[in-house]
């Protein structure tokens, strides 16, 4: 939290010292959560500061990182970004891609889920997803699917 709280402030130095202790801590430990967390917080940073290419790259590796079985909200939110840095760099099939492996991530995670008091919580994963879709067929003028992801 104090990594992306000073990323947040513009205090990208010390954010990235926070985030590179964190995945230096995460590595010791073998902890594939901690070092995507890590990993989306040195995205962040770059990703705030404009440069998108390494952004992307950090995401990915966050990705790569993240153990099947942790919490999957802190996915969701690499994701978005992700595909929010992809569209932002003009990579129409990488986005694309991106947003079909994130909606599949999301149905095996519904499917998944029996716990009726989560269940709720499905619709704003699933708003997340079908916004940044939105997002991403507007970039790409095609209005047709765009309208369809509102439905």
């Amino acid at each position: 939290i104090m990594a992306e709280t000073l990323t947040w402030n513009n205090r990208f130095d010390e954010a990235m010292v926070e985030a590179k202790n964190m995945h230096d801590d995460a590595l010791k430990r073998h902890d594939g959560f901690g070092q995507a967390l890590a990993n989306r917080v040195i995205a962040l940073v770059y990703g705030v500061k404009g440069d998108m290419s390494v952004a992307v790259d950090y995401f990915q590796k966050a990705l790569k990182v993240y153990p099947e079985d942790s919490s999957f909200p802190p996915k969701i939110d690499i994701y978005t970004y992700l595909c929010s840095c992809l569209d932002e760099l003009g990579k129409a099939k990488e986005t694309d891609a991106t947003l079909n492996q994130w909606k599949a991530y999301l149905d095996s995670k519904y499917q998944a889920n029996t716990d009726s008091t989560r269940i709720p919580n499905f619709g704003n994963y699933y708003f997340l997803f079908f916004k940044t879709r939105y997002q991403f067929d507007l970039s790409q003028k095609d209005y047709a699917k765009a309208a369809a992801d509102l439905d």
